[in-house]
């Protein structure tokens, strides 16, 4: 296993335990919708599938490394945000916490993705 699968797991980890927290404290008030877990793992996946495959843009190099970073945040959005709505046309009750929710996921897990592929792109420029 490598270094971002390890830290993603753990980032995954940390924020699933913060988000339970979240849920016992404020049990008296809806905070985390009843879809929050289903949500929070097709999110964890697309990001960590986007990861893979921008990575392997990004160490190709050359012009196409920027290309593969918009394509795989692009991606990634649209393939959650079609899950929300799929979603949501399901849902008559607590649709704005629900969007709370995903947005809040979604902005999570994009600025660990970005942190890492940042990091790839500062090794690259040092050579």
């Amino acid at each position: 296993m490598g270094k971002f699968t390890l830290q993603y797991g753990f980032f995954a980890l940390v924020l699933a335990l913060l988000a339970l927290g979240l849920q016992i404290f404020f049990s008296e008030a809806l905070i985390i919708h009843g879809y929050f877990w289903l949500l929070f793992l097709v999110i964890a996946v697309v990001t960590y599938l986007a990861y893979f495959f921008t990575r392997m843009g990004v160490l190709n190099g050359g012009n196409g490394s920027i290309l593969s970073i918009m394509l795989g945040i692009v991606f990634k959005f649209f393939f959650c945000l079609i899950v929300v709505l799929i979603i949501l046309l399901k849902l008559t009750e607590n649709q704005l916490v629900f969007v709370w929710n995903f947005f809040s996921l979604y902005f999570c897990f994009s600025l660990f993705e970005l942190i890492f592929l940042l990091r790839i792109l500062r090794h690259q420029n040092k050579t």
